[in-house]
């Protein structure tokens, strides 16, 4: 960023020596100010858009206005004719410079500095040609992991095994891209976000029991000789929605819903036979959901987040032997 800021007032500079000799020095000094209160509203929006900060946006929103008035103010300023060149030719040569000056295109900042971009705009120096929803929305790297549960409404058999889970040892993550977009004005506190995930739930069996199929319906039967707790590890392509309430700079909550579709079904078993230990990776559908579909809620405090996940379906297809709804507690970080 610093080397497109020198960058910038280089081309400035160079533009103002080649017409020097063309312009007044009380011209030169009203385009350079004119450019340079520009520059200082473009770094305001800039602000406004990588800060959640009521009490910042407040502040910024002021300097905004001063620099408006500014602008205003420059903008009444008028050169009078006898300091402005008198030529055909003097005036030939700055059309022809400005034309070329307009065919300047600045970079798009696209993702590097909150969505600051040139909005269409080919003069490179004004951000009025940016779209609105591009000043409200950002993107940001999602982190999540924490414990899995398992509520299980099955109804219990005498022939039929009930796996149950070791809940200081199953545990999830959740890695994906989420966008924001604030809602109504730019200080409002309210925001919707939307992105796109994967999450992996990985469970331990502590009574020894793996899945197998049964007919047409998911069976767990007993394992002799593992070493370790078996572990059913089950990963979606999640689309998580919901909104964000901030009240103040440390203080937010969290509402929303997510649904997703299963790429993942693994078992992982352990045995060991004399000095020998043997690790098995089992991969199948055994009668498990495609889809899963649940709500989430958080909260935060300073740079600590708490969330919780509740899955409103059944793991499995159908409820005729298993019924059982994963939920989730843990923390989340957001990079970027």
């Amino acid at each position: 960023m610093k080397y497109l800021n020198f960058l910038s007032l280089a081309v400035m500079c160079l533009y103002s020596l080649n017409n020097l000799s063309a312009q007044s020095d009380a011209a030169i000094r009203l385009e350079n100010n004119k450019f340079y209160i520009s520059y200082i509203q473009d770094y305001i929006e800039a602000m406004k858009m990588n800060t959640d900060s009521a009490h910042i946006l407040q502040l910024l929103d002021q300097m905004d206005a001063l620099a408006q008035q500014v602008s205003q103010e420059l903008d009444k300023i008028v050169i009078e004719d006898d300091m402005l060149p008198d030529t055909a030719e003097q005036n030939d040569n700055y059309s022809s410079e400005q034309e070329n000056n307009q065919g300047y295109k600045w970079p798009d900042y696209e993702g590097k500095n909150g969505g600051y971009d040139n909005g269409g705009n080919d003069n490179g120096f004004n951000v009025p040609g940016l779209d609105i929803f591009n000043k409200r929305i950002n993107t940001s790297l999602l982190f999540q992991f924490g414990l899995n549960g398992l509520q299980n409404n099955s109804q219990m058999r005498s022939n039929i095994p009930m796996p149950e889970l070791n809940n200081g040892r199953s545990w999830f993550w959740e890695i994906g891209l989420m966008r924001k977009i604030r809602l109504g004005k730019e200080k409002n506190s309210t925001q919707f976000v939307y992105g796109l995930s994967y999450q992996s739930n990985r469970f331990r069996l502590q009574n020894d029991l793996r899945l197998t199929e049964s007919g047409n319906n998911p069976l767990f039967v007993r394992e002799n000789g593992l070493r370790n707790d078996p572990t059913l590890v089950l990963g979606y392509i999640t689309l998580p929605v919901g909104f964000r309430f901030n009240f103040s700079e440390k203080f937010r909550l969290e509402a929303g819903a997510y649904a997703g579709y299963r790429v993942r079904a693994v078992q992982h078993l352990s045995r060991k036979t004399g000095d020998e230990t043997t690790h098995e990776m089992i991969y199948g559908n055994w009668r498990l959901n495609d889809w899963m579909y649940g709500i989430s809620g958080g909260v935060g405090l300073g740079v600590f987040n708490l969330i919780a996940k509740y899955n409103l379906s059944n793991i499995f297809r159908n409820k005729s032997i298993y019924e059982m709804y994963p939920f989730m507690l843990g923390t989340s970080i957001r990079l970027f």
